[in-house]
């Protein structure tokens, strides 16, 4: 048998906390929790005495037989000279006897052998089935409550109430008062009688009548199968006064015991034997050691817990509440779901944590009565709104995720304030982050966070560009009207001020650490826009616009591409995301199709991105609604069913920094040789920092993705790729990420100055030295096919050198390649600032190819010029020993 659960002494006590004047003369004259035994926890020392085959079972309750000899014989004393009085019991009828008026189940019953022999019960409380009612009979005078929306169900648990004050008689079940079937009201008009009762009867479980005509044999006797309780009681207590509806209320929440365990949906941890139902108003009292761990499917009408309670949530458990929320708890953990959908707008209250993983408020409202004010760190969902009390709503951000909003019907009424957490594991220190405001007109300063300070000098926007410009600024936005002569950093402008408010859509560059900045404002929901998208002078550096993510949630650019008209008609499909490495460095994250190096295409909260108009135009673009991400997302995915497309991923990176860059190629049908702007994306620029670049050259153009037709996978396609470096060095290719490739196809790598082939599909990577200096065709992709001839195609020798800048004392590691196959010798030589020769090294070359160590140990530090000369060829580059 299941373990019934008692209704705590300190329960019962608190809740007769809740009165003042008439605390006294509600004291219990007997109080039983049946936990293994009936001693009598009033004090009063009114032990009770079970009877036939009376037992208690799981610790905490008194089981009573469907029979006739089943029962606990109380004092009487227990009883004796009531006048009000209330009887509270927490009860469960395993058989519950309707055949007939006959039927009874009851819980109290009192007798004696004086009255007259029409009136047979003295005090009689007792489920009356067959008539549909409760019944209370005082002098055998029948009061009967109806079930209203409470219909007694056999197996389940009940708080059951009754109370006589003055000359009413009244009915509670779990808190809810029943109405009388005369008045039809609450109130039932009651005998006034004292209560007497006779040594040995007042029972518990069964009633008692006449064995004939008349007395002597009314006490203990008479008794039927059909007239026993043939169930359970976990507490009973009778009160010597009326308690107030208040009180009951309070008595019949649904309470966590934690009898057995930590888990919620264990019936044994519950005052009424069950987890609560969405009817129950239910408490979590500090007093149980063991304290609840939700991580299933809960729910509950009003759910209080007390300061020192604690209720986990794991992030498998949800909470449906229907009622209102008091938490006074400072340890509490909503963890997983938690949702307010009662039929009427609710309210969550108190002292403690109110810090939920995921909310949900349903279309009738929630009101923040809080001090402190609510927070979410996952999805706040609104078919209803939000209306913020005085502490701004808290939307967090940390390494595990940051919070959205989904608006399904309504909006947060009130000031929110968004974190954005900036991952530092790309770049730890201050970098260039590109953001946007998720909040209506909150000024740039609002990112001000920690040591760091919004910092604006609007002589950057006239003067010659370059980091020596005294009081340079750390915040810019781009006006891509400012690119001339196609040099894409002239677009960068310093706003007027530090509490210019933030145009909403509008993306920022601000360079600052990796820190946690917020927004404090009215969250932003609807359309915004149409935000103006221009070239004005064409070029393959022109056309670009940083604009962001307008909202307290994800943008999903694949939602985006699927919105007939979202995307202007002259506007390309692809997107660019910078993602920092360094101070003033970084790589470009890009998206189109469904393919790239931005996850999922996920536009996050607060961030700012690259959209371009390929040639001179003018278009606009507006964000809505419908282009928010609703789930909840923390880690890369491509689409939402698995993609079949055949498709590489070629990464270059430079080895000592560790610092890549990627482009991508796939196939699919409506793609083409050149530039389509539905499958492929433009490169914004080259990477910045110690990161090199590489891009697809198209049509004068440069690629981050390319579609292909899917045919063109079977014709071995080859295809040239732009390499280039901001640091000499050695750098690597590769090619990461095969998806849907034809099983044992090549890459076939071509590099034309060592003029060497490698198939990357067998080689983890290919490994060459660079110069900053080379901008030329050096390397090729073939797809598939048999393995091509490298031939030697530089134009020029190519002359690198590292390190460079080189630190004084050390050597400079030179190589100079692609020289005519006969020349012989090369000169080295290395000139001061002052045009002096400080260094000359004749060298001899082998195979076109010259490599040597050029010592520069005793040479101050400053800026040189060295010279390699062969054959008539000369190439030159600046030194910086330091």
């Amino acid at each position: 048998m299941s373990q019934f659960l008692p209704i705590r002494h300190w329960m019962l006590g608190a809740a007769l906390a809740l009165t003042t004047s008439t605390v006294c003369a509600q004291t219990p004259t007997v109080r039983y929790a049946f936990s293994g035994n009936a001693t009598d926890l009033s004090g009063n020392g009114r032990t009770g005495t079970p009877l036939g085959g009376a037992t208690y079972a799981g610790g905490s309750q008194l089981v009573i037989g469907d029979n006739a000899v089943d029962q606990l014989q109380i004092p009487a004393a227990a009883a004796n000279g009531l006048t009000d009085f209330t009887v509270t019991a927490t009860v469960r009828f395993n058989t519950i006897h309707n055949a007939s008026a006959a039927g009874l189940n009851p819980i109290l019953s009192g007798a004696n052998n004086t009255v007259p022999a029409t009136t047979d019960n003295a005090l009689l409380l007792t489920l009356g089935a067959g008539v549909s009612a409760w019944r209370m009979q005082i002098n055998s005078i029948d009061y009967r409550f109806g079930y209203g929306a409470i219909t007694p169900v056999a197996g389940t648990c009940y708080h059951v109430t009754f109370v006589r004050q003055g000359a009413v008689g009244r009915c509670y079940i779990n808190g809810v008062a029943m109405i009388n079937t005369v008045s039809g009201t609450t109130n039932a008009a009651v005998s006034t009688a004292t209560i007497t009762v006779d040594p040995g009867g007042l029972l518990v479980g069964q009633e008692q009548d006449f064995t004939g005509a008349f007395a002597p044999n009314i006490v203990g006797g008479g008794f039927q199968a059909n007239q026993s309780l043939a169930g359970s009681l976990g507490e009973l207590t009778i009160y010597n006064g009326a308690l107030s509806a208040a009180q009951i209320q309070a008595l019949a929440r649904q309470t966590w015991t934690g009898e057995v365990s930590t888990t919620w949906t264990d019936a044994n941890n519950w005052s009424y034997l069950r987890a609560p139902l969405a009817t129950d108003n239910s408490v979590i009292p500090a007093a149980p050691t063991n304290q609840p761990t939700l991580s299933a499917a809960g729910t509950a009408a009003d759910l209080t817990i007390d300061a020192g309670a604690t209720l986990t949530q794991t992030a498998a458990g949800s909470l449906d509440l229907k009622g209102n929320l008091v938490s006074n708890s400072t340890s509490t953990t909503f963890g997983g779901a938690t949702g307010f959908t009662g039929t009427v707008g609710k309210s969550i209250s108190g002292t403690g944590t109110t810090a939920f993983a995921n909310l949900g408020v349903g279309p009738n409202g929630l009101l923040d009565a809080t001090p402190s004010g609510l927070s979410v760190s996952q999805v706040l969902g609104l078919q209803g709104n939000l209306t913020v009390g005085a502490t701004p709503l808290l939307l967090r951000s940390t390494a595990a995720g940051t919070a959205h909003v989904v608006n399904a019907g309504g909006v947060v009424s009130g000031t929110a304030r968004v974190e954005v957490y900036l991952n530092p594991t790309a770049n730890a220190t201050r970098g260039y982050r590109h953001m946007s405001s998720p909040v209506v007109s909150t000024p740039l300063n609002d990112m001000n966070v920690g040591p760091f300070s919004v910092f604006v000098n609007t002589t950057y926007n006239t003067s010659p560009k370059g980091l020596t410009l005294a009081n340079f600024p750390n915040t810019f936005f781009y006006d891509e009207s400012k690119v001339v002569g196609n040099d894409f950093d002239l677009g960068w402008q310093s706003p007027n001020s530090a509490s210019d408010p933030m145009i909403v859509g509008r993306g920022y560059s601000v360079s600052m650490p990796a820190l946690t900045p917020d927004f404090v404002g009215t969250l932003n929901t609807g359309n915004v826009g149409p935000l103006p998208l221009t070239n004005t002078f064409g070029g393959s550096n022109a056309g670009w616009n940083l604009i962001g993510n307008p909202y307290p949630a994800p943008v999903d650019w694949n939602k985006v591409r699927a919105i007939p008209g979202a995307i202007p008609a002259t506007v390309t499909d692809g997107i660019s995301v910078f993602k920092s490495t360094g101070l003033n460095a970084g790589t470009y994250l890009t998206y189109n199709n469904g393919l790239g190096t931005l996850p999922g295409g996920l536009i996050g909260v607060g961030q700012a991105f690259f959209i371009r108009v390929p040639a001179i135009n003018s278009a606009a673009f507006t964000f809505t609604d419908a282009m928010r991400a609703t789930p909840y997302a923390t880690t890369t995915h491509w689409r939402a069913a698995p993609d079949a497309r055949p498709a590489l991923t070629l990464t270059l990176r430079n080895v000592a920094a560790d610092l890549a860059d990627q482009t991508m190629l796939y196939f699919e049908d409506g793609a083409t040789a050149g530039f389509d702007p539905h499958f492929d994306a433009y490169k914004v620029g080259r990477s910045l920092g110690d990161a090199p670049t590489l891009g697809l050259p198209v049509a004068g153009e440069e690629l981050a993705l390319n579609g292909l037709p899917a045919a063109a996978l079977t014709q071995a396609p080859v295809l040239p790729l732009r390499v280039r470096v901001n640091v000499a060095g050695e750098h690597e290719i590769a090619a990461a990420d095969l998806r849907n490739l034809p099983a044992g196809l090549p890459l076939w790598l071509i590099d034309a100055e060592a003029g060497t082939v490698t198939d990357l599909t067998a080689v983890p990577a290919y490994r060459f030295q660079l110069d900053p200096a080379f901008d030329g065709a050096r390397f090729q992709l073939q797809i598939g096919g048999a393995q091509p001839v490298a031939t030697r195609a530089l134009s020029a020798p190519l002359l690198t050198l590292y390190p460079n800048p080189v630190s004084a004392g050390r050597t400079l590691t030179l190589t100079l390649a692609g020289l005519d196959a006969t020349a012989a010798a090369a000169t080295v030589t290395l000139t001061d600032a002052l045009g002096r020769i400080v260094r000359t090294l004749p060298l001899t070359a082998t195979a076109g190819t010259v490599a040597a160590e050029v010592p520069v140990a005793g040479l101050p530090k400053g800026i040189y010029t060295l010279r390699a000369a062969s054959s008539g060829q000369t190439q030159t580059r600046l030194v910086v020993i330091e």
